[in-house]
């Protein structure tokens, strides 16, 4: 039996949305000034790829949500996964675990425009690629020791060839008050948003049994339940129920830790934000 990996778990999750969902995000004063500290950013990345989306930023984890009208391949619903590690080269023991299984795992390194130079920013490899009509892209990601080292160097005292999911997400926060002028209101003093615990999915039968064996290779704790799978990585469960006709996104509900007990809700377009005691959950119904 092959072993475990060591702390795979959740970098984040995106969701494509669409323009009335987009603004009404965009304008909740409660996610902005008292959820999460976030950014609303157009990001440029090899060879002049970019996206723009909004961003909320956890301790480990964090959630994008993207404009879908302003990406020609992205419609509504579509969503990403990215698995993340804290470890240097395990991305290396990823590949070598996918050859031993079947067809190789590709990984290149993304690079992110900074200062007029691109910065080496992360080590990708993805196990879906994004296409038209494709509900879900899962990929892996290492930060790379070059990044925090050439990105806004001189923010945070992070050691410059750290690579975590904490130090790499302490560095954006320490930079937002830069790119929030058209957002309402400051970065929160007191985040809610502590980190994400769980992820829903609905997916179709089959892709349902793709994405719980390779989230297995990647060395996940998978096992069947009544309603499909449950993966278990470092301090996230995956649950993901299979459905002949899954709804969009595929993505039904987020779980996030608090600090501290709270007790609200926000509504959007298709979706709400319900806060209780310890923990809250962003439902789904469709984007």
């Amino acid at each position: 039996m092959t072993p475990p990996l060591p702390h795979v778990g959740l970098n984040h999750f995106y969701v494509a949305i669409d323009a009335p969902t987009y603004r009404a995000i965009r304008q909740s004063e409660f996610l902005w000034q008292q959820f999460a500290p976030g950014e609303e950013r157009a990001t440029r990345a090899n060879q002049g790829q970019g996206w723009t989306g909004q961003y909320f930023y956890g301790q480990h984890t964090y959630f994008e949500f993207l404009q879908a009208e302003a990406m020609p391949e992205v419609t509504p619903g579509q969503c990403g996964l990215a698995l993340g590690t804290d470890e240097a080269n395990l991305t290396a023991q990823v590949l070598a675990r996918f050859a031993a299984a079947g067809p190789p795992l590709a990984s290149g390194v993304r690079v992110r425009a900074y200062a007029g130079n691109e910065v080496s920013w992360f080590l990708c490899s993805p196990m879906q690629i994004f296409a038209p009509g494709a509900p879900l892209a899962v990929w892996l990601m290492e930060y790379t020791p070059q990044f925090l080292a050439n990105w806004h160097p001189q923010a945070t005292a992070t050691p410059p060839t750290e690579i975590s999911r904490a130090a790499v997400l302490a560095r954006y926060r320490s930079v937002l008050a830069r790119y929030r002028s058209v957002l309402p209101g400051p970065v929160p003093a007191q985040p809610l948003f502590q980190d994400i615990t769980a992820l829903d999915w609905e997916l179709p039968p089959a892709q349902a049994k793709w994405l719980a064996g390779h989230l297995a290779l990647f060395g996940l704790a998978v096992t069947p339940d009544p309603t499909g799978y449950m993966a278990q990585g470092q301090a996230v469960t995956f649950r993901i129920a299979t459905v002949e006709q899954p709804r969009q996104p595929c993505l039904r509900r987020v779980h996030f830790a608090l600090p501290r007990p709270y007790t609200h809700t926000e509504h959007f377009p298709g979706s709400t934000l319900k806060l209780s005691g310890l923990s809250a959950v962003w439902e789904f119904e469709k984007i």
